[in-house]
């Protein structure tokens, strides 16, 4: 009987010894558990301001998703508008490739003007080397010329002084003539008076 009450005496100051343990490992978790609720608190505290933060980032989210879209519905249309250029473009680059082959044939066409220039050049050059050469002939013409009519004049001023001398003598001599056929006159009709005496003597 003593043997058992030791040994239940003995289970006694286990379980006691064991509870005290347990007693702190409680009050050692109850320190625990303070401090993690403080730590939830804060973390609480934490997570709250991250909800804030959530639901401002949620807003702001949403009015980026509009943004988007909007930019969306716009680079849409900038593409149809990039479809519609490279198109102009096409059609530009055709037209570009037309002018490139006008061009080119304008150039040749230049260059046939450009030599038949430089061979109506070159005539030129001849053409105004003869006119200055007739140029020169016609100064000396104008030169011979000049003499010729001074010669002319004074060739007109001999004449003119000639046949002044000659009409001169011209009417002298007319006038003499007509002194000579009126003596003429006078004389035949002395003759026919003498004539027609005679013929009444007969």
């Amino acid at each position: 009987m003593e043997e058992m009450l030791k040994h239940i005496g003995s289970q006694l100051n286990f379980v006691v010894d064991k509870m005290g343990s347990v007693e702190k490992r409680l009050d050692s978790l109850d320190d625990k558990v303070g401090t993690l609720d403080k730590k939830f608190d804060v973390l609480d505290q934490k997570v709250w301001a991250l909800d804030l933060k959530v639901d401002s980032l949620d807003q702001k989210v949403g009015a980026l998703d509009l943004k988007v879209d909007s930019l969306d519905q716009k680079v849409w249309a900038l593409d149809l508008k990039v479809d519609s250029l490279d198109q102009k473009v096409g059609a530009l680059d055709l037209k570009v490739d037309s002018l490139d082959q006008k061009v080119g044939a304008l150039d040749l066409k230049v260059d046939s003007l450009d030599q038949k220039v430089g061979a109506l050049d070159l005539k030129v050059d001849s053409l105004d080397q003869k006119v200055g050469a007739l140029d020169l002939r016609v100064d000396s013409l104008e030169d011979g010329q000049t003499k010729l009519i001074l010669e002319q004049s004074e060739m007109r001023k001999e004449v003119a002084y000639y046949y002044g001398s000659m009409m001169k003598k011209l009417d002298e001599t007319k006038t003499e003539l007509s002194s000579d056929i009126k003596h003429v006159s006078i004389v035949q009709q002395q003759h026919q008076t003498v004539l027609e005496y005679l013929n009444e003597k007969q």
